[in-house]
């Protein structure tokens, strides 16, 4: 079964996107004459593939907007079945091309686990399969973990295989999520509601190491509004599926509101109007 692959990107993370692919190409012989669709945030000229079946968008967006690249990716994919994939990625040996051989409709896969990297590892660590990473470099997400709460589950985090007719199915990502998070916990709440069966596969994904930046409204946000840009996100969140309590953004939420004095004034005032629904 043929898949196409949409990576979503920003420049500033070439890097990480070109080893996501040299990994790709080396990690999965069997897919290397499949559609990649690369989604670029802002605008970049070229990007050196390895994968001849190569397609660059460029969307010029102000600010990170993962629902909208993977909405656009999605909608170009000539392929049944699509694989959506963090431009800072590592999966197993042949773990797609395994994935996409056995999935059916009306499923999604990912990993159960997912690693982040608190160092940088080059090519041939990963291709030995010579790790050897010290516990201390690692960082597990446990947002993975399929027992979760709602609204703390995460499908659509790091990497996801589905066919492209489910996607479209349930509407895409919406879109009203700008900046970072929260996007991913409501496209898994908006899948469970439209009945996909949710699979999360006994292998790991690594996220490779980068700079915590966030561009918004063509500037990379500080560290504190990144965390009320996500704030808005998870009151978006909760409104929208109803919730009075959720743990993890109503602790965000707190510690927004207890110091809002040190946030750029756009979103104090996007922030306090949501809040004050």
């Amino acid at each position: 079964m043929e898949a196409s692959f949409v990576i979503y990107f920003h420049p500033m993370r070439l890097d990480n996107l070109m080893q996501t692919l040299r990994l790709l190409h080396e990690r999965e012989p069997a897919l290397r004459n499949c559609e990649v669709i690369l989604v670029c945030q802002t605008k970049i000229d070229n990007v050196e593939s390895p994968f001849p079946n190569t397609v660059l968008i460029n969307l010029e967006l102000e600010s990170y907007q993962k629902t909208l690249m993977c909405n656009v990716g999605v909608n170009m994919a000539k392929n049944p079945i699509i694989v959506l994939l963090d431009s800072d990625r590592v999966l197993p040996v042949n773990y797609f091309h395994d994935v996409i051989q056995m999935i059916v409709p009306n499923q999604a896969i990912t990993t159960r686990y997912m690693y982040r990297l608190c160092v940088s590892l080059n090519d041939i660590s990963f291709l030995e399969n010579k790790l050897n990473i010290k516990p201390a470099c690692l960082h597990m997400a446990d947002h993975r973990n399929p027992s979760n709460v709602f609204g703390e589950k995460n499908m659509f985090c790091g990497n996801v295989v589905m066919y492209k007719s489910d996607y479209l199915g349930m509407g895409g990502m919406d879109e009203r999520y700008v900046g970072y998070g929260i996007a991913d916990n409501d496209m898994t709440q908006t899948a469970m509601n439209y009945g996909l069966d949710l699979i999360f596969l006994e292998a790991t994904e690594f996220h490779f190491w980068h700079e915590g930046n966030v561009v918004y409204h063509n500037k990379i946000l500080a560290r504190d509004d990144w965390q009320i840009a996500m704030a808005i996100n998870g009151l978006r969140f909760k409104y929208k599926w109803g919730l009075k309590e959720q743990r993890w953004i109503d602790s965000l939420i707190l510690r927004v509101s207890k110091n809002i004095a040190r946030y750029d004034p756009e979103f104090v005032e996007q922030f306090l109007a949501l809040k004050n629904q």
